[in-house]
């Protein structure tokens, strides 16, 4: 019996299909989490000034 060309290269998709379905599921099992590295404390506020964002509104008066 004869295997056709389209049923071969079906089977050769199929086999890399699973095969990188496989490197792909240890890649993210073995990968380690760098989120867990940061602390929430990092990011305060404290340094946020509105002074910073404050639009110049004599700036905008004189184009009129």
């Amino acid at each position: 019996m004869k295997t056709s060309k389209l049923v071969k290269f079906l089977a050769f998709v199929g086999a890399l299909t699973i095969i990188g379905g496989i490197i792909f599921a240890v890649y993210k099992f073995m990968k380690p989490d760098y989120l867990d590295e940061y602390d929430d404390d990092d990011y305060d506020d404290d340094d946020f000034d509105e002074e910073d964002f404050e639009i110049d509104t004599e700036f905008v008066a004189k184009e009129s």
